[in-house]
């Protein structure tokens, strides 16, 4: 398992990039401006809150709100090899 933990200030964010299936775990909530796959959507989360998804994901985050935000995401290590098939 890989378990990453992102923090975001208000202003901050990060770039476009892709995660495995994974497990998320909302620490601090907050307003995020998400870009993904069906467009660019504004998210509150909300501390304790939980999604998952099944597939691949590809997305981009900004902190639009006055407040940090932060969560977990967890998802298991999947070998490169088992990725290009």
């Amino acid at each position: 398992m890989r378990v990453g933990r992102c923090i975001f200030p208000p202003g901050s964010g990060h770039e476009k990039h892709y995660h495995n299936p994974h497990f998320g775990y909302v620490l601090e909530g907050g307003v995020l401006l998400i870009e993904d796959g069906r467009g660019e959507q504004e998210v509150t989360t909300v501390p304790g809150s939980t999604w998952s998804t099944t597939g691949i994901t590809v997305h981009q985050a900004r902190n639009v709100g006055d407040t940090t935000t932060s969560y977990l995401i967890v998802e298991p290590k999947i070998p490169a090899v088992a990725m290009a098939q």
